[in-house]
């Protein structure tokens, strides 16, 4: 209906000099412009398809290989849960340079979600190292136990609790008992937990069961620690 009604707009005009005069001057907005306003308002619906497609028409007209809109792009297929495609582009922009934190740590997040650990572990190293934030270097020890690194581990729970000191207020998500919900506790107890695990499944019970001890202290009501707390006692009996 619209387009119809357009069409007579214009046919109409036609009749008139003055009317073709009026339209060969009307200004046209550049179609970078529009794109990113398409952008900014799909953003703000969280309507990703729409946005991921603008983005797409403003790398190639400001130049794949340099555009500042990779980033925004690599983002958006993150945050639509299109893993493959952000950690594709991460990985690309990491190669051309510069190799910024924010790439690093789409690199590797993806890479988490694609059940790719030791790129996950690669990339969030590399961050722990280059920031001492102590977020990137508990990722980095989740995944080590993941995969049973265990002295890797035990090294990097240290390193992790050293970058975090005592002021830490930083919460993370731990499952419970029952393996389904989920509490949470201060990262610092999490970090000295799953250190307790390294100790624990690398046979060292004592240095386990004083990992296990700073744990609870940080988080008493910790379901998994005070699970493994009894198992400790319990083997200590027999």
């Amino acid at each position: 209906m619209k387009s119809n009604l357009l069409l007579k707009t214009v046919l109409a005009a036609a009749f008139s000099i003055a009317g073709i005069a009026s339209m060969a001057q009307a200004p046209k907005t550049p179609a970078k412009s529009l794109h990113e306003k398409v952008y900014f308002q799909a953003k703000a619906l969280a309507d990703f398809p729409t946005a991921i497609q603008s983005v797409h028409y403003l790398v190639a007209e400001t130049g794949e290989a340099t555009s500042r809109w990779n980033d925004s792009l690599a983002l958006l297929y993150f945050q639509s849960g299109a893993y493959i495609q952000s950690y594709t582009l991460a990985e690309k922009m990491l190669q051309q340079g510069p190799a910024t934190d924010l790439r690093l740590e789409m690199k590797a997040a993806s890479a988490r979600r694609l059940d790719q650990p030791l790129a996950a572990i690669d990339g969030y190293s590399q961050l722990f190292s280059r920031t001492n934030n102590a977020y990137y270097g508990f990722e980095q020890l989740q995944l080590e136990y993941g995969i049973r690194r265990l002295a890797e581990a035990v090294v990097t729970a240290t390193k992790v609790l050293k970058a975090a000191g005592t002021a830490d207020s930083t919460r993370v998500s731990v499952p419970r008992r029952d393996g389904k919900q989920v509490q949470e506790v201060s990262l610092v107890a999490a970090a000295r937990f799953t250190q307790a695990l390294a100790f624990y499944d690398l046979h060292q019970e004592t240095n386990a069961a004083d990992a296990l001890k700073e744990a609870l202290a940080a988080a008493p009501a910790y379901e998994l620690a005070l699970d493994l707390q009894q198992k400790l006692n319990t083997a200590a009996k027999n």
